[in-house]
């Protein structure tokens, strides 16, 4: 499926202010590959935000560092996964 920006929000900082990293967190409904490149579509990211994503069971939360941004298509790579 498809980036859903209602599931992402910030948690941490200020896109708009223009704070960098800003800290988000993502909830991937469908289990996406979100590190598909340009799998999110935003132009509230920047290089260097911090993407906290969730699995749909709940079950596996992954640390993303937003690595390249072309035309709001942002690119991530995983920094660490944590098994609650």
């Amino acid at each position: 499926m498809a980036f859903n920006r209602e599931n992402l929000t910030i948690i941490g900082n200020s896109a708009k202010a223009g704070i960098v990293p800003t800290l988000w967190f993502y909830h991937s409904a469908d289990n996406d590959t979100i590190t598909a490149t340009s799998y999110f579509n935003d132009d509230r990211l920047t290089v260097g935000d911090v993407i906290m994503s969730l699995n749909s069971g709940s079950t596996v939360l992954v640390f993303n560092r937003v690595s390249a941004v072309v035309n709001a298509g942002a690119t991530v790579v995983p920094l660490t996964t944590v098994t609650p």
